[in-house]
């Protein structure tokens, strides 16, 4: 008895089916995420626990200062773009750190705010990139 080919309609949605679940594997899998530091010429992988603790410095250490009605501008991490903030942290020639209030801080602790800043920057994400839409899933929500 020969066997009786699948029906045409059931065939295009398990290609479809395949596709998505093509698709949804694609978007999980891990991507790296890196950042040049001009100041010190390397590639800074930006990891869960360095982004989570350089918005921790954020709120700790910026915000006393740049808040709505502070002694600084109020600042966001979308204020910039990801090249201004690393030019900021490389050049070092705004207030704060003429002010002294970075020296608070180590070179590592600044570093790792410049992580946050960079991959939250206002260019830094992009809706037309898959990859970009699960960003949230780095801070762990």
């Amino acid at each position: 008895m020969p066997r009786r080919p699948l029906p045409p309609r059931l065939l295009r949605a398990l290609l479809l089916l395949g596709l998505l679940l093509l698709a949804a594997i694609s978007a999980v899998q891990a991507r790296p995420f890196e950042r040049y530091d001009p100041r010190t010429g390397t590639m800074r992988e930006l990891t869960f626990v360095n982004l989570r603790q350089g918005m921790k410095l954020f709120r700790e250490f910026c915000r006393k200062c740049h808040t709505r009605g502070g002694e600084a501008p109020f600042l966001y991490p979308e204020s910039r773009t990801m090249a201004a903030w690393n030019r900021i942290f490389a050049e070092r020639q705004v207030d704060c750190a003429k002010k002294g209030v970075w020296n608070e801080l180590t070179a590592e602790q600044l570093d790792t705010i410049n992580d946050y800043l960079y991959h939250e920057a206002y260019d830094a994400w992009n809706p037309h990139n898959p990859s970009d839409w699960d960003s949230w899933s780095l801070y762990g929500w």
